[in-house]
């Protein structure tokens, strides 16, 4: 119990991506080693300079994987005083290692193909990508909300239960 506990409070998976880092590695040039990319914000920071004047901060900046297309808590469900981070590390995971294995087999295609069955994986990573992001997610919510389903806990299980259509 002391371990599942230890589980539930740490920080891992709380900052969750809705673009991969592997995925959004592959926008960045093979010879460069900085490793970040151009951001655009669609909500600059804004600060008071020290006369009190308002200013807005740039709304492209470079910034590393893992501050782009990222929002704290995005898939995570609460009960009461417990968090869950389950769809992010096992749903979301599974998606996005089986993606992964499927792109780069999509990427360095050559004929004779190998046989190997990647395309159903590189499909379901594909369709999955619109839902799990935070305007996708707002969708499911609007279409669940019209159904009566108005938490965020039961909005992000339907949106697990769809990888049924896709015999995941």
């Amino acid at each position: 119990i002391a371990s599942f506990k230890s589980f539930i409070m740490s920080g891992e998976y709380k900052n969750n991506h809705y673009v991969p880092i592997w995925y959004q590695k592959r926008f960045v040039p093979a010879p460069r080693s900085d490793y970040e990319l151009y951001y655009l914000s669609l909500k600059p920071p804004t600060f008071l300079d020290s006369k009190g004047k308002v200013h807005t901060g740039n709304a492209v900046r470079r910034l590393g994987f893992k501050h782009c297309f990222a929002e704290k808590d995005l898939y995570t469900a609460r009960f009461g005083g417990v968090e869950s981070k389950r769809i992010e590390q096992f749903f979301f995971g599974k998606i996005d290692k089986r993606g992964h294995v499927a792109v780069e087999k999509c990427t360095n295609f050559s004929h004779p193909w190998d046989g190997s069955d990647f395309f159903n994986d590189l499909l379901f990573y594909m369709s999955t990508q619109k839902m799990r992001t935070p305007k996708g997610l707002a969708l499911l919510s609007d279409l669940a909300g019209r159904q009566g389903i108005h938490d965020k806990n039961s909005v992000l299980a339907l949106m697990t239960s769809l990888r049924q259509l896709y015999g995941a």
